[in-house]
């Protein structure tokens, strides 16, 4: 059974994901109205990701779906709605690459990015989310003593700090971080500690929240500035792998959980929510086609910060359509299994 709260949580942050790798990251290290604007969209919306990490942490500790009698059986049944449908768009994805004129791609590379995750750069989720579930059983075991709370929640900060070393010191590339569970791992872990304990958020001032993600906010955007103007870092500034993205993501994830309630209210939300799985795996397979269009009906000039908004929008319109459509005319043991809608 679907909870509309939670589905319009959902909603709110497949919106979040799609504007974000709608919206391009600065050429150049030119310090501009336009960049600038662009910097500060990426770090509003940098809670995506961590937002969906914790809705599947919440509902893995409410349905209690790892206890030890039956937790075999309720891996496979969650790796297998998650994995078929990524395998699946994965050769999706290489076949449109050879069907395009793109550079051949050996058995080797396919072997390599569908184990990684990067035959399209938003599915390294998929593969984290699979680490995640394997590794639940442990996690709730740690978090039953302070000691193992604390344990992951430092493993997570260390991680933190090797990626400040390394991409400062090293320059190595963001996409290196992206699928390992322990630089996410406490974004889960938050929502498998409320799940198990929901009355815990009402020992929070709601006043001071807002204000902490306020404070959020503004250290995420100075943090992202000097990233990008001192160290020329604009990858690493619009990134979530910062202490500060870190600290924004958690405030507004506890925000969108005390509003759940209201949120679930809007029905636009709701139905972006329960498409969210399928937009997820095809708007980036949608956005450059629909890119290409918008672009040639001279709509808006791409260098306003309005175009790429306007493109990801469209393009999660589209996406809906499509899952409705297909939804219509495939049969459920089809479209729900394989397809991922």
């Amino acid at each position: 059974m679907r909870v509309r709260s939670f589905d319009a949580l959902r909603g709110i942050s497949i919106v979040a994901v799609v504007i974000l790798h709608g919206t391009y990251l600065p050429a150049s290290d030119a310090i501009s109205l336009n960049n600038m604007i662009y910097l500060f969209c990426h770090e509003l919306l940098l809670f995506c990701v961590p937002a969906f990490l914790f809705v599947s942490g919440y509902w893995m500790a409410k349905k209690n779906e790892f206890a030890k009698d039956h937790y075999w059986r309720s891996l496979i049944k969650r790796l297998r709605r998650i994995l078929i449908p990524y395998l699946f768009w994965s050769l999706v994805t290489f076949l449109l690459l050879l069907l395009h004129g793109g550079a051949s791609v050996t058995m080797k590379e396919i072997v390599f990015k569908l184990l990684t995750g990067s035959a399209l750069f938003p599915y390294y989720f998929i593969i984290l989310l699979a680490q995640l579930y394997i590794l639940t059983p442990v996690i709730i075991y740690l978090n039953r003593s302070t000691v193992g709370t604390s344990a992951i929640v430092i493993m997570n900060i260390i991680s933190l700090l090797l990626i400040y070393v390394s991409r400062l010191g090293f320059g190595l590339s963001m996409s290196v971080y992206d699928g390992f569970f322990y630089f996410w791992i406490i974004f889960y872990q938050l929502g498998l500690n409320i799940g198990m304990n929901s009355e815990f958020l009402n020992s929070v001032n709601i006043r001071l929240l807002h204000i902490a993600t306020s404070c959020a906010v503004v250290l995420c955007f100075l943090e992202g500035f000097i990233l990008a103007t001192t160290f020329h870092q604009w990858i690493f500034a619009a990134s979530v792998f910062k202490l500060s993205s870190f600290m924004f993501s958690i405030c507004m994830i506890l925000i969108l959980y005390h509003y759940k309630d209201n949120f679930g209210r809007i029905g636009v939300l709701v139905e972006l929510g329960q498409c969210s799985f399928g937009i997820y795996l095809i708007h980036m397979l949608v956005m450059p086609r629909l890119d290409r269009i918008v672009e040639k009906m001279s709509l808006f000039y791409p260098s306003n910060p309005a175009y790429p908004i306007f493109v990801s929008l469209l393009t999660t319109l589209f996406c809906v359509i499509i899952i409705k459509m297909t939804k219509k005319i495939i049969p459920n043991v089809i479209y729900s299994p394989i397809l991922g809608f």
